[in-house]
């Protein structure tokens, strides 16, 4: 009996797998999965309120914000 021949496609197999990597790398601090709980436990909270919460400033929470957001 012959093996089967299996073709990946590489694009979708990088793209995949920068995807996994921006998940990863989203829970991997800390802060993040405090924002996280956060959020789960607040719906409808806003910036000023996370900022407020987790005693950041602005600009780090807005960074922190969009690795999670870009993160899916």
């Amino acid at each position: 009996m012959k093996g089967k021949t299996i073709t990946l496609d590489y694009k979708i197999v990088h793209d995949k797998a920068k995807q996994a990597k921006q998940k990863i790398r989203a829970v991997v601090n800390d802060e993040r999965v405090q924002m996280i709980r956060l959020i789960g436990d607040n719906p409808g909270i806003n910036v000023s309120d996370i900022m407020q919460k987790m005693k950041m400033d602005q600009t780090w929470c807005s960074q922190q914000l969009g690795i999670l957001r870009r993160a899916g």
